[in-house]
């Protein structure tokens, strides 16, 4: 009994520490996010649809390209849309309000892996939960992820959750329904992880034959779930008068939309991209590889540690965390042969890296394998990651953009072309500015004003704004300007 209350005492005192942790980098992250980044390209397409929903009731944007004859429409899976748009009715309108979402949904992620693990009995040393901890928050390429507007948070938040949920399933033949339910909201959040989950269960299934049978039932959840989610994403196009729109889901993906564009029936509304890498072009399995400096280097002390354990003879082939190890080296290629290899999907490899280290602390609790870890793998993480990135950060760039927008005193009805970093400042203003991707044959002709961000390197060369000016005749005169970042405000002129 004295031990079992000690056990729950240590436990309560685990969780805590884990609370207070994630709390302090919740804290830190909301009062610094306006820092760095400054609002950009992905972020603004995203979160343009939700603010427009959110404040006018409209679901529009002005800061997304068209596709195909139709006019713009923000084209991705709305789930991420339509929950900011609810986070702004309650909490309003503000690069604060906009941005602390995601870092609430990552919150949330890091509940569940920690809950999951814990239940798995694979964190419960404080040391373990002290470095998985900052291996989850203070890496670079994933702080960044989670401290701009993109809908990654989400899509990673359900993946998560439909692996906690197959795996109670596994155990314990429980939360088989909620398979379903969170491929729906895999679907809905973004099409990328339904790769990255049909590769989970066609992995599961060659590595553990024992639970063959229940991963068949994961299957048919999973496939019932991405049935539903199309369909419910068909009626979100159809319901908007955008029904072609469905389509271009499937032209992200260059495997995909290879094999789609064979069909008679899709061959006209499936289109390739145009800017995704080939593997066949070289290369592209490399990048992928490369693709998250924090996974490679993680990864090779992952694979150190492996050995290390092989050679003290410490290591079965049959344990689970070489499950877990071989995913995460097996899915960077997987993307690369879909067609989709991006910076935002890295953590469908980084995060199994992650949990390989945490078990291995777990298990063997050895100090060698304590100070790689802790030393080298937090050391590079963390001093090149987010500390790095706000100790680097232009803290005052929003506020000055924000005065300098002020000053200018804009009426409420102006309309102009506007780069992404003036994004905040604007909308609080004005609902009909337009942003540098937004389709030339759409813009109004009573555009007033030009606000250039000349340091924005995702605005690319305004050929947008340029072509503007050439085809309506008109001339550019500047009337303002800020020094850094460099934002010219120009006056159109006839």
């Amino acid at each position: 009994m004295k031990q079992f209350l000690n056990e729950m005492i240590l436990n309560r005192k685990q969780v805590l520490g884990f609370g207070i942790l994630t709390g302090l980098f919740v804290l830190l992250n909301l009062v610094t996010i306006s820092w760095a980044p400054l609002p950009w390209l992905d972020e603004i397409m995203f979160a343009d649809t939700a603010v427009n929903f959110a404040l006018d009731g409209r679901w529009t944007t002005t800061a997304w390209w068209n596709f195909s004859h139709e006019t713009p429409v923000s084209l991705y899976p709305p789930l991420y849309q339509y929950l900011l748009a609810g986070w702004l009715k309650i909490w309003g309108f503000s690069i604060l309000s906009a941005r602390s979402f995601n870092i609430v949904v990552a919150a949330i992620v890091s509940v569940v892996i920690f809950s999951g693990l814990r239940k798995f009995n694979c964190l419960k040393n404080r040391y373990a939960i002290l470095i998985f901890v900052f291996l989850f928050w203070g890496t670079g390429l994933f702080s960044w992820s989670y401290r701009n507007g993109r809908p990654d948070m989400v899509n990673l938040l359900f993946s998560s959750l439909f692996i906690y949920n197959y795996c109670l399933y596994m155990k314990s033949n429980r939360n088989k329904w909620w398979m379903l339910i969170n491929a729906v909201l895999i679907l809905l959040s973004g099409l990328q992880a339904c790769f990255f989950i049909t590769f989970f269960l066609l992995y599961m299934y060659a590595v553990k034959k024992e639970y063959r049978y229940k991963t068949k039932i994961a299957f048919l959840m999973t496939v019932l779930g991405f049935t539903a989610g199309l369909t419910a994403l068909w009626g979100h196009f159809v319901y908007h008068e955008h029904p072609g729109s469905f389509f271009w889901q499937f032209s992200q993906s260059e495997t995909l939309s290879t094999l789609l564009q064979k069909i008679p029936f899709l061959s006209q509304s499936i289109q390739p991209p145009k800017t995704m890498e080939s593997i066949s072009e070289g290369g592209g399995m490399l990048r992928c590889y490369t693709l998250n400096k924090n996974y490679l280097f993680l990864t090779c002390v992952n694979v150190i540690v492996l050995c290390f354990l092989l050679i003290k003879k410490k290591y079965s082939k049959r344990s689970a965390e070489i499950d877990v190890l071989g995913f995460s080296l097996l899915m960077p290629g997987i993307m690369s042969l879909s067609g989709h290899c991006l910076s935002p999907y890295s953590w469908m490899f980084y995060f199994p890296a992650v949990i390989f280290s945490v078990i291995c602390m777990e298990k063997y609790n050895h100090k060698w394998i304590w100070c790689i870890y802790g030393i080298l793998t937090v050391g590079f993480s963390v001093i090149s990651g987010l500390p790095k990135t706000l100790a680097t950060a232009d803290r005052t760039a929003h506020e000055r953009i924000g005065k300098f927008v002020e000053k200018q005193k804009f009426d409420k009805d102006v309309v102009m072309l506007s780069s992404f970093s003036t994004y905040y400042p604007i909308r609080k203003i004005t609902r009909n500015s337009y942003y540098s991707v937004y389709p030339v044959r759409y813009l109004p002709s009573n555009i007033e004003y030009v606000l250039k961000d000349e340091t924005d390197k995702h605005s690319g060369k305004y050929e947008n704004f340029d072509q503007y000016i050439l085809e309506h005749g008109r001339k550019l005169i500047p009337v303002d300007s800020l020094m850094l970042p460099k934002i010219i405000l120009y006056k159109i002129s006839d």
